[in-house]
């Protein structure tokens, strides 16, 4: 913990109609971050949305944090992706470490911290990517519906990174530089841009490790996501996209 003390690490937050997790979610941050330096800031998005999310984050952020915690906030709904390259186009170039995770804290902040040590402990690690699909996961993690989505996207993915076992893991983490450099070849902004990520990972030739992540029980066979009637033109449409670049070999940054 003391070397990874003199590390800075910032941690990103996108939210989008998130308002009804923010509280809890701040608690948790408090009471897990107080003590710990290495966190140099976390970094909350409010990606465009038409709940009272812009409201609770000015009133969830703990004091005890307030010097830590930056919020940005934008009016139109841009995506996922587009909130995290925000976050990052307004942080300094020296940060030794960033990841990005889901506003409910899915998989708990052991799990990013662990990430964080297997990137700081390992110099053969670039970017670690939380799987919740190992083989000591025995919970069913969503709805049946979700689980098809799930297992029909993986139909579309490039072959290049169709071993991954998770691209889509609410967890990421990436050693500074190198996260910078991948998330500027990113194109596209919503369900797939981290498929686009990956394909970085992959065509660039920097190694990454799948580390097992559990949802926790709360998390659990939840509703929403992505739906094949709403979502699914503009999945295609935006894969299409990306394998069309992925032919101008715009991901490969060796």
């Amino acid at each position: 913990m003391s070397m990874l003390s003199d590390n800075s690490v910032v941690l990103i937050i996108p939210v989008y109609n998130g308002e009804e997790y923010l509280l809890r979610t701040c608690e948790e941050l408090e009471t897990y971050f107080v003590e710990r330096r290495y966190l140099k800031e976390i970094i909350f998005v409010d990606d465009g949305s038409t709940d009272n999310t812009h409201i609770a984050l000015k009133n969830s952020v703990p004091a005890v944090l307030a010097s830590r915690v930056r919020v940005l906030h934008y009016k139109k709904n841009r995506g996922k992706g587009y909130a995290i390259m925000h976050a990052l186009s307004t942080i300094d170039d020296a940060v030794s470490f960033f990841g990005f995770t889901d506003v409910e804290i899915p998989y708990g902040l052991s799990s990013f911290e662990e990430a964080l040590f297997k990137l700081f402990e390992s110099k053969d690690i670039d970017v670690v990517i939380g799987n919740r699909k190992h083989k000591d996961q025995t919970q069913v993690q969503y709805s049946w519906y979700r689980q098809f989505c799930t297992r029909f996207f993986r139909l579309l993915l490039p072959k290049p990174i169709r071993a991954i076992s998770d691209t889509q893991s609410g967890l990421k983490v990436f050693k500074g530089d190198v996260g910078q450099k991948l998330f500027s070849l990113v194109r596209t902004h919503r369900w797939v841009f981290d498929i686009e990520l990956l394909l970085a990972v992959v065509r660039g030739g920097f190694s990454f490790y799948e580390m097992p992540v559990s949802l926790k029980s709360s998390c659990l066979s939840r509703t929403g996501g992505v739906s094949l009637f709403r979502h699914g033109p503009r999945i295609l449409y935006d894969m299409i996209r990306i394998y069309l670049y992925d032919r101008k070999s715009i991901y490969n940054s060796k």
